[in-house]
């Protein structure tokens, strides 16, 4: 009776394999480490008038207001959102029309790193 000319396969390098269950895990934890730290973001409900805004009357953001400045980019970044710095401490900051379509940008104005007023662009 003939053998049958089977293949062999070389066998799986077990470094390799610990390699990447080990990164797999720390990946794991970092982005648990991340949700946690990051856990003040909470999803932002655009008023329902957002359809009428213009770039003359944009919509007040209340609930950004009194955020601090790391805090509220973090929270526009979750809800993905885009975001511009208008003003910090009195002084006007360059500002584009890119994302001003009514409510997908929020402008945020500063004083001694807190948000003092918000509005959707």
């Amino acid at each position: 009776m003939k053998k049958a000319n089977l293949k062999e396969y070389p066998k799986p390098n077990v470094r390799v394999l610990a390699i990447i269950v080990a990164l797999a895990v720390i990946g794991g934890i970092f982005m648990l480490y991340n949700n946690h730290r990051n856990s003040d973001n909470t999803e932002v409900k655009k008023p329902a008038n957002i359809a009428s805004c213009s770039t003359e009357n944009p919509i007040p953001a209340p609930e950004f207001v009194g955020l601090s400045s790391d805090k509220a980019k973090a929270r526009a970044k979750y809800n993905k959102m885009l975001y511009k710095v208008v003003s910090i401490d009195g002084k006007s900051q360059p500002v584009t029309l890119e994302g001003a379509t009514c409510g997908h940008r929020v402008n945020f104005t500063f004083v001694d790193g807190k948000v003092t007023k918000a509005e959707y662009y």
